[in-house]
Parts: structure tokens; sequence; C-alpha cells
């Protein structure tokens, strides 16, 4: 895949962002839903142990980590404090990334 090609498919998703055009799942919930999921097997949690510690239903985690949800700001600064990565981590590296930085 050629950079421009990614950078079209960047501005497609902005695009269809701004304009609330987003189905669920789409490939950002999917890939971010992958990095949730892998950061919390990288702190030994099961998926109940992790939603007790964050306080949402298993259930919830599993559509999360599935794609099939899309995560809320203050779900996501949660995750972010429990599983002790920066916010950055849960970004794809295409879709958005490059536009996220870190405090």
């Amino acid at each position: 895949m050629s950079d421009n090609h990614d950078f079209r498919k960047d501005i497609e998703f902005i695009e269809k962002l701004k304009a609330n055009e987003l189905k669920t799942p789409n490939e950002f919930t999917v890939e971010m839903g992958k990095f949730i999921r892998k950061a919390r097997e990288d702190a030994g949690l099961s998926q109940a142990e992790f939603a007790k510690k964050t306080n949402r239903r298993p259930a919830t985690i599993s559509d999360i980590e599935n794609g099939k949800s899309e995560i809320g700001v203050l779900t996501l600064a949660l995750f972010v404090i429990t599983l002790e990565k920066p916010l950055s981590y849960f970004f794809p590296e295409s879709l958005l990334k490059k536009f996220i930085v870190d405090v």
C-alpha cells in the first residue's frame, strides 16, 4: 500500500467521521479493540477482571474489543489509566494516529 493510498484513506475516514457517517463496526473500532485486548492481555487480566476494574460489564468489554461498540472518551481515559498505556497506544497506526498526540 503506498503512502498516497494511506493518506487518501485517512482523509476519507476523517470526512466520514466529520459527517457522522461512520457505522460500527468500522476499521477504526476494530483496530482499537485489538489494541485494547492486547493491553488487557499484557496486563494479565481476563475480560471479567478488566470489566470489574473498570466498572463495566464483561459483554461491554467484549463488544469494545471486537469493534462492535464505540468507546467514549471517559471510558478510554479509564482504560489508559487502568492498563498503564499512553493514549496513542490505542490508536491504529493508520487512521488518525498521526493526529493524536499524548500530553
